[in-house]
């Protein structure tokens, strides 16, 4: 088997460079083990990689929290484009809260950054360049890409860009024809595209190359979603295509249903990934006892409240999807933080 290459993007909020990757480990080795593997993700003779823009945002969101004149220049542009005045006072009136209300500020900041401005494009032309890279040192059949939360906007928004019908290999741009280079796997969780869409306005995620296949940029495309992951309530990504597996958790471990350890430990998705991204099958057996074990870690503290929360704001009428979204994710905090649970996501 070739050298498999796994390319990870974060999600919201400060990740220090190696984090996205280690957390991935933990979560194959410990899956792995529940499966009666002998493996180790360490020993497998994969490459992983990560694309991180974390730092980008942070010297952003610390030039807004410290200067008022940057933050109401940097949210002046928000009125009139999807924004409500409820969220453009928010947002303005968070950096005198900033040390309460941190979770808040640093991730749905991003979101707005990434969503709303030229930060955008330059996080595209970075993310582009390094996939460029890896298919050219390793071959593209070769390569996984594995995504969580706004990187899955990042990601597709990318891909999009540079799949692209009419692409032609000798005008020097640097693209790839759709069904050409086609990397081997797309693993997206939490998939926020079509939301950060109502932002940005970029390719529409039901009809972009980001899909699998002759018309796409993977072979095989993996979307995960957890029914209590109030990122994933609104403008949900439900494309139907040939190669295109959605997979849905419903059990609670962690009040924190945004999790990507969470998320990648479900056994569902975890002998999926051991099987096509390592070449490694689960016995049946082995995958039904992992699957009781798993479901015995479920929780309840909270969760009732946290649902009947989430269902309030997505029947509310008054509401257009970005300002539920924005109400959903400050209902998931507060559920986190009541139950003590770590609210890092």
């Amino acid at each position: 088997m070739a050298t498999q290459v796994i390319l990870l993007v974060h999600g919201m909020g400060t990740h220090p460079m190696g984090e996205i990757t280690a957390t991935f480990k933990k979560a194959v080795n410990e899956r792995a083990k529940c499966f009666g593997l002998d493996f180790d993700v360490a020993q497998a003779g994969c490459i992983l990689e990560e694309y991180n823009y974390s730092n980008f945002f942070d010297q952003i969101r610390k030039q807004f929290a410290d200067n008022a004149a940057a933050r109401q220049a940097g949210f002046g542009h928000l009125a009139g484009g999807g924004f409500a005045a409820e969220l453009i006072q928010e947002l303005t009136s968070l950096e005198s809260k900033f040390g309460k209300d941190e979770f808040l500020y640093t991730h749905w900041l991003d979101v707005v950054l990434y969503g709303t401005s030229y930060f955008g494009p330059r996080i595209h032309a970075q993310l582009a360049q390094k996939y460029h890279e890896l298919v050219t040192e390793h071959g593209h059949n070769n390569l996984h890409v594995v995504c969580h939360s706004l990187g899955t906007a990042v990601v597709h928004d990318t891909l999009a860009k540079l799949y692209r019908h009419g692409a032609n290999i000798f005008d020097g741009i640097p693209d790839y024809l759709p069904g050409n280079f086609n990397s081997k796997t797309l693993w997206t969780f939490a998939n926020v595209s079509r939301l950060l869409n109502l932002l940005n306005r970029l390719e529409d995620p039901n009809t972009s190359t980001v899909a699998p296949g002759g018309n796409g940029c993977t072979n095989f495309f993996f979307n995960v979603r957890h029914k209590l992951d109030p990122f994933t309530w609104f403008k949900q990504y439900k494309r139907e295509m040939d190669d295109l597996t959605h997979i849905e958790n419903e059990v609670v471990r962690n009040i924190n249903t945004h999790d990507f350890f969470e998320y990648v430990t479900a056994p569902f998705v975890a002998r999926n990934m051991l099987a096509t991204i390592f070449g490694k099958g689960v016995p049946q057996d082995k995958y039904d006892a992992c699957v009781t074990q798993f479901g015995q870690g479920t929780i309840t503290e909270g969760v009732n409240e946290l649902k009947v929360a989430l269902e309030a704001i997505r029947d509310d009428a008054g509401l257009d999807d970005l300002q539920k979204a924005f109400k959903a994710y400050k209902a998931l905090a507060a559920a986190v933080k009541r139950t003590g649970a770590e609210i890092k996501i």
